[in-house]
């Protein structure tokens, strides 16, 4: 099977590669950061006033991640795995990842099928039988804290609009 990541994918996660294993020592990959949005997700609200699907029509509500959606972040999980699984020990090691996200529903939730397909647990990892999910931290912003991922604006302290400088 082969996995392509999504399109529609901003949570953002920094793998840190401390010490590659020592069949690797020529690689040279230190660090990877990606940034993606969450998986599809029901609309925020009515999308027109005659609309028959109301909120209820949503299995999780208004703005909630869809089945879809993370169908769409495991398998974004997967391909990570595929592509960096040299580089990255087999198992869940804190020091190695650092997954960062917006304190909204479906970016955490995003984070966390993101993870299962990254992380699917296994042997002495797999605390529970049959379930091949693992509990993995995901760090958000807390309240009154600015949101680095989220941000209105994406480029640090520059103007939204630099036009004017070109």
């Amino acid at each position: 099977m082969v996995v392509s990541p999504p399109t529609s994918v901003l949570l953002q996660a920094i793998f840190l590669i401390r010490q590659p294993p020592q069949s690797l020592a020529a690689r040279d990959l230190v660090f990877v950061q990606a940034i993606w949005r969450h998986g599809d997700r029901a609309p925020q609200s009515l999308p027109y006033p005659n609309d028959p699907y109301d909120e209820t029509a949503w299995q999780r509500g208004w703005g909630q991640l869809t089945n879809i959606g993370m169908e769409q972040m495991n398998e974004l999980g997967i391909y990570f795995r595929t592509r960096y699984d040299f580089f990255i020990s087999s198992h869940y090691v804190p020091s190695e990842v650092y997954i960062r996200s917006s304190d909204s529903d479906r970016a955490l939730s995003s984070a966390q099928a993101f993870l299962a397909g990254f992380y699917p647990a296994s042997g002495s990892f797999q605390w529970q039988s049959g379930n091949h999910w693992q509990p993995i931290a995901v760090h958000a912003t807390s309240p009154g804290e600015p949101d680095l991922v989220s941000s209105d604006n994406k480029f640090g302290d520059q103007p939204k609009s630099t036009s004017s400088r070109l």
